[in-house]
């Protein structure tokens, strides 16, 4: 489901069965699968300090000493994490679909975005890019830029985006040339 390079050398891949760890070298030891089954993994995120994040269908984990261990400290944490990105200033973003938490280790507040399309759009994924913007797609092929300010709007027409293209964005990513 998800695939993510790790600080220690590894690459982690996420399962519906939990979460597998895969050496870059031929020669080192094989796949070794952590988690119990039915451990629904959406998405792995590593962090600059080599935490390795996971969201499940069954709330945020992450990889301590090769073990997965939940992770049940912060307020409001979703019961559900489908995406993990990460955040400028708090430690992530948490998406479950209805909503955009950003986690500062003690708690995931849901951001409130007044000018959201239409009801039931829900969060598919979100990335910042290098200035600090967060760029956060919706179902129906929407695509919203939050400032760093807090400022928050839906791109258009007007600029290059075609409303219904596509009905989901299932990845945001910026190119070496800033480009979204």
């Amino acid at each position: 489901v998800s695939v993510e390079t790790h600080s220690d050398g590894h690459v982690w891949g996420a399962t519906s069965n939990g979460v597998v760890r895969f050496s870059l070298s031929p020669t080192d030891e094989p796949p070794t699968s952590i988690g119990s089954r039915g451990l629904d993994v959406r998405d792995l995120y590593s962090d600059p300090r080599g935490t390795l994040w996971v969201g499940t269908t069954d709330g945020l984990w992450r990889v301590d000493e090769g073990s997965l261990s939940r992770v049940t400290s912060p307020e409001h944490l979703p019961g559900t994490v489908m995406t993990i990105a990460p955040h400028a200033e708090a430690e992530l973003w948490l998406i479950d679909g209805d909503c955009l938490c950003p986690r500062d280790g003690t708690h995931a507040t849901p951001l409130v975005l007044p000018e959201l399309p239409a009801s039931g759009a829900r969060v598919t994924t979100a990335r910042p890019d290098r200035e600090g913007r967060v760029w956060i797609a919706f179902t129906g092929g929407r695509l919203g830029s939050l400032e760093r300010n807090g400022a928050f709007r839906i791109l258009g027409a007007a600029d290059g985006l075609t409303p219904h293209a596509h009905e989901t964005s299932s990845a945001i990513c910026e190119d070496a040339a800033g480009a979204i």
